[in-house]
């Protein structure tokens, strides 16, 4: 073997042998901390309560870190340690919110991050614009990678009909009733930890497809668009958690369905575009679209996904329909839509893979 001992300046050494990045051996208490940040970020802040009921169920499924249940008081410690450190601060008594000085982990999905920015952004400024919001994130972006901006489509007003109210066309301003009901909203639709144990095990992390995940924007502006509608109904509030009850039922089992055969969940037709009176369920149109990522639909698989996933709705009171498309057919349609300026026909996402 040739050795060349001729002398490299050390510009050409940095570039033939650039320095390895050094990786954090994760630590209790450097786990500990990042699961409080993830659910800080996720859920727009975090209690106590949710922020020790989450990092439990995380160590305790951890091999890494069996001790804890040897020392459960060690835990104890290990969060309010990471609460004390720079990277969380108090919003309010008890609620816990992220270090506005400090970045945000970019291992995190890109749609919580954005979220949180954005709630972050209004909560300071009491009231904005979509421009300014719009701005305040292509920087924020732009900052932490360097210049290059991640493509996440993220859509502003959607993102802040969570954590605000628009006063005026295009004017938001903040409301912490809607970031309660976030909260609430995102708690609701938490998959249980069976679920996510046997993703781990089908490997799903390994595969460069996203999996499903119910798009939280979505959900909030079909359950607007339906308050809106029921304005003299004094039972919607019981009525739409009925609702949501049949759709979390559904989107669970349309997430678990022949892996990776569906695409993207939609609420299409009038009960998503304009909204309907609840009062009138059953009898009203309650329908989902499912884009499967096949060329061709056969009447078998209606068969098939109606009694796997559908038949075990209980929605004798709701009557949820669906109907599938393929994934060209989608994109044809979306296309059309682009052309005549109609994207509103095309339905609401449900559950996707952002």
């Amino acid at each position: 073997m040739y050795l060349n001992f001729r002398k490299m300046s050390p510009q050409r050494f940095r570039t033939v042998y650039p320095r390895a990045a050094v990786i954090d051996i994760p630590t209790r208490p450097t786990y500990v901390e990042k699961e409080i940040e993830r659910l800080v970020v996720s859920y727009l802040g975090a209690d106590i309560k949710l922020i020790t009921a989450g990092v439990i169920q995380q160590i305790l499924d951890s091999r890494a870190f069996r001790n804890y249940t040897e020392n459960p008081a060690n835990l104890t410690q290990d969060i309010q340690t990471a609460l004390e450190s720079s990277r969380f601060t108090i919003w309010k008594p008890g609620l816990w919110i992220m270090n506005p000085q400090v970045p945000i982990d970019l291992t995190l999905p890109a749609i919580d991050r954005a979220r949180y920015q954005v709630f972050e952004f209004l909560k300071e400024k009491k009231e904005t614009t979509e421009g300014e919001v719009n701005t305040y994130l292509l920087t924020r972006f732009s900052e932490t990678l360097e210049g290059n901006i991640e493509p996440t489509n993220i859509n502003v007003s959607a993102l802040l009909r969570h954590v605000g109210r628009e006063i005026e066309p295009h004017i938001w301003r903040f409301d912490e009733d809607r970031v309660r009901y976030f909260q609430q909203l995102r708690l609701f639709f938490q998959r249980s930890k069976v679920d996510e144990i046997r993703e781990s095990i089908e490997d799903r992390a390994a595969s460069q497809e996203q999996p499903l995940r119910p798009n939280f924007e979505g959900i909030t502006l079909l359950l607007d668009r339906l308050r809106d509608a029921n304005e003299n109904n004094n039972n919607f509030e019981s009525q739409s958690h009925r609702l949501l009850e049949v759709l979390n039922t559904m989107l669970n089992g349309l997430s678990d369905y022949r892996e990776p055969l569906v695409e993207q969940v939609l609420a299409v037709g009038e009960w998503a575009q304009y909204g309907i009176d609840l009062r009138n369920m059953p009898f009203e149109d309650i329908l989902v679209q499912i884009v499967l990522h096949a060329e061709e639909r056969p009447f078998e698989l209606y068969r098939e996904m109606s009694q796997r996933v559908f038949s075990s709705l209980n929605d004798g009171d709701i009557l949820l329909q669906f109907q599938l498309v393929t994934l060209t057919e989608w994109e044809r349609a979306k296309e059309i839509a682009r052309l005549k300026n109609r994207e509103d026909v095309l339905g609401i996402s449900l559950l996707d893979r952002r």
